[in-house]
């Protein structure tokens, strides 16, 4: 239990380091500038990893087995990416936090993220199998990825803000 707690507090870390990555945009940032910051630094540090390692395989034993780490995995790194993420949607969409929009529209950038991580690192993804050069693309193009992903993610928060 000791050893585990210590890879828990090595993930938090870890976590936390990028976190600090994807929230560091220069200060007079705009919104749509600090969101591009955040999904190309996402994409970038996401899509270089390798499925073996360490820190992935720790988030998909976490997320898909919980012990009783995860709650706290959660609760400190997971969840201050989410509310930094929130606070830009929020001023995109020019609402407060509490807005239920804010929580769908987080929802969908971080999951699109999410979604490009997945295709590019797990083998047996039926994307993969149905798209077999994607990762390969997914490497390539990495600004290509991150750029449309924040056009796309910023298209639809002005949408979702005027409708």
């Amino acid at each position: 239990l000791g050893l585990y707690n210590a890879v828990v507090d090595d993930a938090i870390a870890a976590l936390a380091a990028f976190n600090r990555q994807l929230t560091a945009a220069p200060e007079r940032a705009t919104p749509e500038e600090r969101l591009a910051w955040f999904i190309r630094g996402f994409l970038q540090v996401a899509l270089k990893k390798k499925e073996g390692s360490w820190l992935h395989r720790f988030m998909q034993h976490e997320l898909g087995r919980p012990t009783e780490a995860a709650e706290r995995v959660l609760r400190e790194s997971v969840a201050p990416r989410l509310q930094y993420l929130s606070g830009v949607v929020a001023e995109l969409l020019a609402c407060p936090v509490s807005d239920p929009r804010v929580l769908r529209c987080v929802g969908s950038v971080h999951g699109l993220c999410l979604v490009y991580l997945r295709m590019s690192q797990t083998p047996d993804s039926f994307v993969r199998l149905a798209l077999p050069d994607l990762p390969r693309q997914l490497e390539v193009a990495l600004d290509e990825v991150a750029d449309h992903v924040t056009r796309f993610s910023i298209a639809g928060i002005r949408a979702i803000r005027t409708a």
